[in-house]
């Protein structure tokens, strides 16, 4: 009986010790939050505002090696999407959460240039596949070809939401 009494003490000392919380840890974010992040995208005509494709596209937003608030990277890999693959750098208003730029190397085809217009996020500003409500980003895209034809702009309208990392919303 001694031995159940010592067995049901410890038990409750354990108890009462294995209940200890401990404070959520602190989260740091890059400078350019919220803006920086995972999107998945489509491709838009910006004349008539039509799909150009029924296939979602994965494009990243994040900060310069130089970690500063006023700039970052806009990057989308895939070939495949209307409007190519390019990665280029924009400046940016994190407190507006807007970015642009007048005109940027294309550094995935040094032949092409960018321009980035009417950028911004919204927060809480679209809804995932899932239904999940997810932040937006949206911005015209102006693609020139310097080596073929340089006074030619392909302009194109990029709208698409926050992955959020649940499967149910995988477009």
């Amino acid at each position: 009986m001694k031995n159940i009494k010592i067995a049901l003490f410890l038990l409750v000392i354990l108890g009462v010790y294995s209940c200890e919380t401990y404070k959520d840890p602190e989260v740091k974010y890059s400078p350019i939050y919220p803006l920086s992040g995972q999107w998945y995208i489509q491709v838009y005509d910006a004349v008539n505002d039509t799909l150009m494709s029924k296939s979602s596209y994965t494009l990243y937003t994040y900060n310069l090696a130089s970690n500063t608030a006023d700039s970052m990277w806009v990057y989308l890999s895939s070939d495949e999407a209307p409007c190519g693959a390019f990665r280029g750098k924009v400046t940016c208003k994190v407190a507006d959460k807007t970015f642009g730029i007048a005109n940027s190397a294309n550094n995935l085809d040094l032949a092409k240039t960018l321009k980035v217009e009417n950028g911004s996020v919204v927060l809480n500003g679209g809804k995932t596949v899932g239904g999940t409500v997810a932040d937006s980003i949206s911005f015209l895209l102006k693609v020139v070809n310097i080596t073929t034809n340089p006074n030619t702009e392909k302009t194109f309208r990029i709208k698409g939401i926050r992955v959020s990392g649940w499967p149910e919303d995988i477009p």
